[in-house]
C-alpha cells in the first residue's frame, strides 16, 4: 500500500480556499441532494439523515482542538477525511465510520468539504451497503489509497471538474 510520508507545508492543497457552507449548498443544489449543515456541537439535533458537519471556529469541548473541519453524517455514522475518532468527543449512539486505508486526507489540505460531498454523493447512490463496509467501497469506487496526496488531488478534481465552463464552439453558418 502506497503511504504519504509526515506531512509537509508544500502541500498544493494546503493554499487552495476551503469550502464553505455556502459551496456546500450551491453543490447540493447542482447535485439534486437535499442540503443541511450542523455544528458538531449540535449533533444529537440533526434533523437529516444526510448532514454536513463543521467542527467548529475555535477549539471547544466537542472538536477538542480540531476546528474548520467538514465531516458527514449518514444517520449515526460520521465519514471524516481524518479518519481519527479520538479527536471528536462525539455523542453517544454516534460512530465514525472505518476509512480504508484509516486516513485518507493530508493533515494540512484543505479537501475535507470535497471529500464529504463525494461520500454524500456516493452514500445517496449506494442506500444498501452496510455501514461496516462503506468506508473502503467508498475508497475504491474512488481509487484512493494510503497516498493521502494523491487521494486529495482526486478528491480535489472531481469535485471541480465542472468550474471552467467549457469554451463556446463557433457558430455555423
Amino acid at each position: 500500500m502506497e503511504q504519504d510520508s509526515e506531512p509537509t507545508k508544500k502541500n498544493v492543497f494546503a493554499t487552495s480556499k476551503a469550502l464553505t457552507d455556502s459551496d456546500l449548498k450551491k453543490w447540493c443544489q447542482e447535485a439534486g441532494l437535499k442540503y443541511s449543515v450542523i455544528d458538531l456541537d449540535k449533533l444529537t439535533s440533526a434533523k437529516s439523515r444526510y448532514c454536513f458537519i463543521f467542527t467548529g471556529n475555535e477549539a471547544n469541548e466537542a472538536n477538542k482542538g480540531n476546528d474548520h473541519h467538514w465531516m458527514f453524517l449518514d444517520g449515526k455514522y460520521i465519514f471524516d477525511s481524518y479518519g481519527n475518532p479520538k479527536s471528536y468527543d462525539l455523542p453517544e449512539g454516534y460512530s465514525m465510520i472505518e476509512n480504508n486505508p484509516k486516513q485518507l486526507q493530508q493533515f494540512n489540505s484543505t479537501v475535507c468539504g470535497e471529500y464529504c460531498c463525494a461520500f454524500y454523493e456516493f452514500c445517496s447512490k449506494n442506500k444498501s451497503i452496510k455501514p461496516g463496509d462503506i468506508g473502503e467501497e467508498f475508497s475504491d469506487e474512488f481509487g484512493l489509497t494510503g497516498n493521502r496526496s494523491k487521494n486529495d488531488k482526486i478528491m480535489y478534481e472531481w469535485f471541480h471538474k465542472f468550474d471552467e465552463k467549457e469554451p463556446e464552439k463557433d457558430a455555423q453558418i
